[in-house]
């Protein structure tokens, strides 16, 4: 990693995907999630519904990978004369199909975990940094000295930090738990990334710093057996 005393567009680019700090953030992820989280669960006694798998079904089954995983009335009354069940079989057929892939309680209490963890953390640590600062408290004097803000060693690494868990995140988002937001939530990490390399790379350091901070106030709920709530 790159110190301090570097031009502020190569800090931000190390925070790249390709960079080995948003690795490290992943690694890190599937480490606290295997040998920390999960064995966790198990003193909890979480334990894993076990799904029973629906009865074979080749016409139901590509229907529901290539058309919809919720037929409506016109779709299920035509699957009903194609594979020669009744309605209510047919309904109940989806009903479990859906059931079948839903994510273990294992894995969202491992996931929650982990964020709760991550950003009870990176809060406690941005409010360490920021709580003699002057514009923590008083954020009128945010602006004062622009393009002249001293990039302190703590501020610096808790912007690289923050910025590789966003992009971390990004990179995973697809093997997560679907959950109702989705959308809102890659939205959410491609708007964060972009302010995060704004305030940095402009030198706003210190409205940034009031950002992050804030943003860190919003942290996960500690883990649930229900939390996060995953798509039917």
């Amino acid at each position: 990693m790159a110190t301090p005393e570097v031009s502020r567009c190569n800090s931000v680019l190390q925070c790249s995907p390709f960079d080995q700090g948003t690795y490290i953030e992943s690694a890190a992820r599937m480490f606290g999630e295997r040998f920390v989280a999960l064995p966790l669960s198990r003193r909890l006694d979480l334990r894993d519904q076990i799904q029973k798998p629906v009865t074979p079904n080749p016409t139901l089954e590509k229907y529901f990978l290539t058309q919809s995983r919720r037929p409506k009335e016109p779709q299920m009354t035509l699957l009903v004369t194609q594979c020669g069940l009744t309605l209510r079989q047919t309904q109940h057929w989806f009903r479990r199909r859906r059931n079948q892939d839903q994510p273990r309680l294992s894995k969202k209490f491992c996931e929650a975990s982990w964020r709760f963890l991550f950003y009870l953390c990176a809060f406690v640590g941005g409010l360490a940094v920021l709580y003699h600062e002057p514009w923590l408290w008083t954020p009128s004097v945010c602006g004062d000295n622009y393009q002249k803000q001293p990039l302190q060693p703590g501020l610096y690494w808790w912007y690289l930090l923050e910025l590789s868990d966003y992009l971390s995140l990004l990179m995973t988002l697809p093997f997560d738990t679907k959950c109702m937001d989705f959308r809102e939530q890659v939205a959410h990490h491609f708007v964060t990334i972009l302010l995060v390399t704004f305030f940095y790379s402009s030198n706003l350091l210190h409205i940034g710093s009031d950002y992050l901070l804030e943003m860190g106030c919003h942290v996960c709920p500690p883990p649930s057996p229900r939390w996060p709530p995953s798509r039917p």
